[in-house]
């Protein structure tokens, strides 16, 4: 995948019944659950079957490839079905954990209806331990005010919890609060307060902290949190400690952080050969018919935490416009075919090899060109496979890191748009910092967020060159200072101005948001996060770290 990819594959804390059957967390993938399900024959075993399965869903969960998450989570429902038929764990013991991980599974595949029901039905057989679980979920599509009803119904109970339910439940409930665009009064004092003393509780057995790997990952939760409570009661040396802290704890967890996967360094081999000479005009593209095709494509491109969800999100009101969320369809039936199965490119490569290969199979006459209309046509099946594009004109694809492929895409899709979306750098920066980032693992180090920059400036700066058609940029900040911005756009897509994109945040949100942003397209455009990290450069922690996001850099686009 052309997201720039990261094996950040951890060990993972299992019950002596499963590491029977599965040593490393990466192996989960590929565990055959007929055999597990064979080795399943009384209840005490069944309930250490709960434990593996959330495992391969938590597995699927941080996964950065949407193939693998899939992946993961149809083997949890191949599994759970095998119990099923042997009248096992899910319907003879109504085991909690088995139903909690069956429904994290639909939700990660999409179904709506079916993770409600599973994840409903472990709250009701265990609420202690998966109302927040279910609460979260509800959260996460939108449904605040039953997200709330669902927390409040334990609240009374915290003191039977566990530490660990209690934390889950204090997490889930301060994101509840501070995420609601409706807003919960709950003064943001108390909720510090609370989320502090929750997290110095000690086990009254061992009098120690619990160190699993859940508590782990709502340890970091709770960081970022506090770091966001603390900066809006203007408390910024204190946020800025929670922030590090919270980076620091994942850093930790992650296995060494790499920005070039092979394909990266394929597409980085392409945009060098473009760089030093190679016309653009040697990339064929495909037949007409292809290029003609409805619905064309929107590419929406940016930086992480730039603002490109709030343009999607606006888009996709439009009635004329599919929106087709972060899929990796560039990289499965553009990128990786084409590169690696064409042109045999590899990551060991030098650049002159790379070079040569590439003009060499650019001499194969035909070669690439029927490889194109192929790549096309199945990147225009996997759309209509997608959505629905009866009477669409435009389908947008908002996978940010295509901006490694602007030169490759722009040939294969002639009258694909290209939506540069750009916001004032600092701020970019100290939000991927200050989110966290699970799919991003550069995103917890401020040296690899400057690299990351590093390589973005220079790729857009390689495109800007090539003069590019169908470019549009779009200022964050002049966006949400004037939403008027969007008529202009919406000219240039030769669309109708529909009063409907002012409303984007009504939209029906019944499939999950996977963007971090998936709460703030919730609420209508406001201008009141451009330029929020500029008061912490007024500390000079602040300072020292958010320079070193940015030293002597500057926002290097497209030019319209």
């Amino acid at each position: 995948t052309i997201l720039l990819c990261f094996a950040f594959c951890n060990r993972i804390s299992l019950s002596a019944f499963e590491a029977v059957h599965v040593e490393k967390k990466e192996e989960l993938i590929s565990v055959e659950p007929l055999q597990l399900a064979k080795d399943v024959e009384s209840k005490d075993e069944c309930a250490g079957m709960d434990g593996l399965m959330r495992s391969i869903v938590d597995h699927a969960e941080a996964l950065p490839s949407s193939g693998k998450r899939k992946k993961g989570s149809e083997l949890t429902l191949r599994y759970v079905a095998l119990l099923e038929a042997q009248n096992k764990c899910v319907y003879h013991w109504k085991n909690a954990g088995v139903l909690s991980a069956l429904g994290q599974a639909y939700a990660t595949l999409g179904n709506i209806s079916k993770a409600r029901d599973a994840l409903s039905a472990a709250n009701a057989l265990d609420a202690l331990s998966w109302a927040s679980v279910f609460s979260q979920w509800l959260t996460s599509i939108g449904q605040y005010d039953e997200a709330w009803a669902v927390l409040q119904k334990v609240s009374s109970e915290r003191n039977r919890m566990t530490l660990e339910q209690d934390l889950r439940y204090i997490v889930v409930y301060t994101e509840l609060c501070f995420y609601q665009p409706k807003g919960i009064n709950v003064n943001p004092e108390s909720l510090i307060q609370d989320l502090l003393s929750t997290l110095n509780k000690k086990d009254q057995t061992t009098g120690q902290e619990i160190l699993s790997e859940l508590t782990v990952t709502l340890r970091i939760r709770a960081h970022f949190l506090l770091g966001k409570l603390f900066e809006r009661i203007e408390n910024f040396d204190e946020s800025l400690d929670h922030f590090i802290l919270g980076n620091e704890i994942q850093l930790a967890r992650l296995s060494p952080i790499s920005l070039y996967s092979s394909d990266v360094k394929a597409l980085l081999c392409l945009r060098d050969a473009l760089h030093s000479g190679m016309p653009l005009e040697a990339i064929p593209s495909p037949i007409p018919q292809l290029i003609t095709a409805k619905p064309q494509p929107i590419f929406i491109i940016g930086a992480p935490r730039s603002g490109s969800t709030l343009i999607e999100r606006i888009l996709g009101a439009h009635s004329k416009v599919a929106v087709l969320g972060e899929t990796s369809f560039v990289s499965e039936d553009l990128v990786t075919p084409l590169l690696k199965n064409i042109i045999s490119i590899n990551e060991t490569m030098s650049s002159k090899e790379c070079r040569h290969k590439i003009d060499e199979s650019l001499t194969q006459i035909g070669s690439w060109d029927y490889s194109v209309d192929a790549l096309v046509s199945a990147y225009l099946r996997s759309i209509e496979n997608a959505v629905d594009t009866q009477g669409i004109r435009y389908v947008v694809d908002k996978q940010l890191f295509n901006f490694l492929s602007v030169a490759l895409l722009s040939r294969l899709f002639p009258n694909a748009f290209f939506l540069i979306v750009t916001r004032d750098r600092l701020d970019v920066a100290a939000s991927i910092y200050f989110t966290d980032l699970t799919d991003l693992p550069f995103s917890y180090d401020p040296e690899f967020i400057h690299r990351f920059f590093h390589l973005y400036d220079e790729t857009m700066a390689t495109w800007q060159k090539l003069n590019i058609k169908n470019v549009y940029e779009i200022k964050y900040e002049r966006l949400v200072e004037n939403p008027d911005e969007l008529r202009s756009l919406f000219a240039t897509l030769n669309l109708d101005f529909e009063s409907a994109v002012l409303d984007f945040y009504k939209q029906d949100f019944s499939t999950r948001l996977k963007t971090a942003s998936m709460h703030d397209v919730r609420k209508p455009i406001y201008p009141s996060r451009v330029n929020f990290s500029r008061p912490y450069l007024a500390t000079q922690r602040g300072l020292l770290l958010l320079e070193k996001f940015t030293p002597g850099s500057s926002q290097i686009v497209i030019n319209a």
